[in-house]
């Protein structure tokens, strides 16, 4: 009875309001705003929307457009629009999902043309006019899933870009790295250049080397000043440069290579080169590259491999010495021959200077022609002996 009474006293109450189709709850007792159907009023109390967790929300029976919730697991407002759509709460909302990742939302600012991104009170980045601008990275740049994970944030002026793209490096200084896992294992390594997936894959602690090329200058861990240029091209040591792999059938362009040789550089000038006795004794050969004995000896994971070019290299018959019958002939002569690179250590491969070969074939001729001119001046000597004795018998 008690119950009906009190129906009855609050339809009375709101009868009007009802009639006249809006409704006010105000402590100030005013009737609610002409443009408003429902109209709240207080300076001491709020308004308070249903509040739930995600599942919760996600599990609301034919949510209706325009429903209004309060989501306790993101920490804000959701309303239904086609689909549940989530309100920033204010220009920046941090917050964190079910496995912690720390999410940070952005609204563009009323004041000015600037969008900042922070957490915590610490600004990382601000956008202004179509400019990024980054900040607390130690003048660094890191774009893609973990990349530059490790780094400490020091003033280290590093860019990695690429999911994994300098993942471990903790302190390495003034590195680029653009590709998947490009510069994956470098620590304390510096000044190193990486472009293209896994490219100085292996360097740990090694400096100013470069590789551009998937998977370029993918083994050694400490090698300097170092540069690898094409796919899958293997550096196997310091201060050395390598361009193309082992299907490479053609390098060049439009004017010859220039090798520095100015007087000023030089010191310690003798001539010493060995000539006519060291060409005399080099072996010229004809034979084809084994491509397949070049990835083993390289170790080169099947992924870099390419059977097509591979194949047209292996057919194509090459003309060359033996680099090592060049250095036993040098070593027979005792003369130390700059055309043999010879190896630093076991997975270091033989290789040869062709270039240096003019010097010694210069110095041959130079041989040859004394020889020829000694020739000449004996023959005209003999020549005179034969046209005297011939005058004495008449």
């Amino acid at each position: 009875m008690k119950t009906l009474l009190k129906t009855a006293f609050l339809f009375a109450c709101l009868a009007p309001l009802l009639v006249s189709g809006q409704i006010s709850i105000n402590l100030a007792d005013t009737l609610p705003h002409e443009s408003a159907m429902l109209d709240i009023g207080s300076h001491s109390l709020g308004f308070l929307v249903p509040r739930m967790t995600t599942v919760q929300r996600n599990n609301i029976s034919g949510p209706t457009e325009g429903l209004l919730v309060y989501d306790n697991t993101t920490r804000s407002f959701w309303y239904y629009a086609s689909g549940w759509m989530e309100i920033a709460a204010g220009n920046i909302d941090v917050i964190s999902d079910a496995d912690n990742d720390t999410k940070i939302q952005v609204e563009e600012s009323a004041d000015d043309d600037i969008i900042r991104f922070d957490a915590g009170g610490t600004e990382y980045f601000r956008m202004d006019a179509g400019r990024l601008e980054v900040f607390n990275t130690g003048s660094s740049v890191f774009m893609g899933d973990r990349a530059g994970e490790a780094d400490d944030l020091t003033l280290n002026e590093n860019v990695f870009i690429g999911e994994k793209a300098g993942l471990v490096n903790t302190s390495g200084i003034n590195h680029v790295a653009v590709g998947y896992a490009a510069l994956f294992q470098n620590t304390t390594g510096n000044y190193n250049v990486a472009i293209g997936r896994s490219a100085l894959f292996s360097m740990q602690t090694g400096y100013y080397n470069v590789a551009v090329g998937r998977g370029a200058y993918n083994t050694g861990t400490a090698y300097n000043n170092s540069a690898a240029l094409g796919d899958a091209v293997a550096v196997t040591g310091s201060n050395m440069v390598r361009i193309g792999d082992a299907g490479v059938t053609s390098i060049g362009g439009y004017a010859n290579w220039s090798n520095i040789s100015d007087s000023r550089f030089k010191t310690d000038v003798k001539e010493n080169v060995a000539g006519l006795d060291f060409i005399l004794r080099l072996r010229p050969v004809t034979y084809r590259l084994d491509p397949e004995k070049v990835a083993a000896f390289h170790q080169t994971p099947n992924e870099y491999r390419k059977p097509a070019s591979e194949a047209l290299k292996k057919a194509v018959v090459e003309t060359g010495f033996i680099a090592q019958e060049v250095e036993q002939t040098a070593q027979d002569l005792r003369y130390d021959f700059s055309g043999v690179d010879a190896p630093l250590h076991d997975g270091d491969p033989y290789s040869l200077r062709y270039a240096t070969f003019v010097v010694p074939l210069v110095k041959a001729i130079q041989e040859q022609q004394e020889m020829i001119s000694d020739l000449k001046l004996q023959l005209e000597q003999q020549q005179r002996q034969i046209a005297d004795l011939e005058k004495q018998q008449r």
